[in-house]
């Protein structure tokens, strides 16, 4: 499996930043597990997954529960989980590709996010 402690090693990085670089990490990951399932490398497939799989984990579980915002995005988080491993179980790639529609759509948001003056994109993170 992946290793999670660069994540720790960066959370010294402002948080919104450390967002966008986790899900730029998730997107590489799902796309690096689709090309390894078309080429029907199922030990790498898997390693990719895994490490998707994990980024979204970590991402879970620093949110601020108390937040609705929070809330919704554990949901988005959890549905990915579970298309990645349904992606995995049956070799379907579609799966993959809707996981990395989310996780984009999330990356561009905190994008813009960042380049509105006064916005903080990750408060809804805590980092213990």
């Amino acid at each position: 499996m992946g290793n999670i402690l660069p994540f720790r090693q960066r959370r010294a990085e402002e948080p919104a930043h450390l967002l966008l670089r986790l899900y730029d990490d998730a997107l590489l990951s799902i796309g690096a597990a689709r090309s390894q399932m078309t080429a029907r490398n199922y030990v790498d497939k898997g390693r990719h997954i895994s490490r998707a799989i994990e980024i979204l984990t970590e991402l879970s579980r620093t949110l601020d529960q108390e937040s609705r915002l929070a809330h919704n995005l554990a949901g988005l988080y959890l549905l990915c989980t579970a298309k990645l491993l349904q992606a995995s179980s049956r070799m379907e790639t579609e799966p993959l590709d809707s996981s990395a529609a989310i996780i984009g759509k999330l990356r561009d948001a905190v994008a813009v996010a960042l380049q509105s003056p006064g916005d903080q994109p990750a408060r809804i993170l805590k980092f213990s």
